[in-house]
């Protein structure tokens, strides 16, 4: 399988919420296909956030925004778990950003 099929897979097993199958195909892109896909990173850090795992899922969307500072979704994702967080000010801070990357369909 290559890393399109992997990343819709995570995505599909994310939705469904089945957390443990979702992180192994993620982990599987990120060390045996591309370290650097960052869709997997962000998918990765949902997994994460939304296993109560929030400071492995911020490093994670750092290292997403690093390799792609233009990817709406990092911003949005690390401005969700910052809010869960009462951090209010950082959050605040993220949001133009996002928007300023965020690519509507036309």
């Amino acid at each position: 399988m290559d890393e399109k099929i992997y990343t819709g897979k995570t995505a599909c097993l994310l939705a469904l919420k089945r957390y443990q199958e979702a992180e192994e195909c993620a982990n599987y892109i990120l060390e045996k296909i591309n370290p650097n896909c960052v869709s997997i990173l962000i998918n990765k850090a949902c997994i994460l956030k939304d296993t109560n795992r929030d400071n492995e899922a911020l490093d994670i969307l750092n290292k997403a925004i690093e390799l792609d500072p233009k990817h709406a979704n990092s911003y949005f994702n690390k401005a969700s778990i910052l809010l869960k967080q009462k951090n209010i000010p950082e959050t605040l801070s993220l949001l133009p950003v996002s928007y300023t990357h965020l690519t509507l369909p036309t």
